[in-house]
């Protein structure tokens, strides 16, 4: 199973290489789509690289290689996901944290420090909004007609799941 973390590591290694390539590069309009179409290439790559390899990698003691094929490969792929996953959850958690952004906003400040005035101005609540509603209307989850929003049927799916999930650890709606 180990051979399967490692190449998952590996893998998963390169990709964000190329990701933040491509970022800085391409600047692409949906970072999601750009994040799930550079890591589709990445699943078969994985497959390929554990066949091609030796069950000791190369570096892993006899006893660590004993695992079969078939359990450490897809032990290896659900990692490889998971931590693609995780990259995801921290590329939007940099991008949309408030709490983060008002930190940089301090940083950026002269002194390094600002009033509540100059917080609220610097980091309007319009300009937050606004980001998130051209988020939700480029995934689809939600369609603006005219000057009103409407949720379309992924944001009903997101929502009740977002319900359901506050509900059952107890957050407030």
């Amino acid at each position: 199973m180990l051979k399967g973390l490692l190449l998952s590591v590996l893998v998963i290694s390169v990709w964000g290489i190329v990701q933040l390539g491509v970022f800085h590069a391409l600047h692409p309009r949906s970072a999601l789509k750009s994040m799930i179409g550079s890591f589709l290439p990445a699943l078969p790559a994985y497959l390929l690289l554990y066949l091609a390899t030796p069950p000791t990698f190369g570096i892993l003691p006899d006893r660590l290689a004993a695992t079969a094929v078939p359990l450490g490969m897809l032990n290896g792929m659900l990692i490889l996901v998971l931590l693609f996953l995780t990259c995801v959850q921290f590329y939007y958690h940099l991008n949309r944290a408030i709490s983060l952004r008002i930190l940089i906003e301090f940083e950026r400040a002269a002194g390094r420090s600002m009033t509540l005035d100059q917080i609220e101005r610097a980091c309007s609540l319009g300009s937050l909004i606004g980001g998130r509603l051209e988020a939700l209307v480029a995934y689809g989850l939600v369609f603006r007609f005219g000057e009103y929003y409407h949720l379309g049927p992924g944001g009903r799916i997101a929502a009740a799941v977002g319900r359901i999930a506050r509900r059952v650890i107890r957050l407030k709606p």
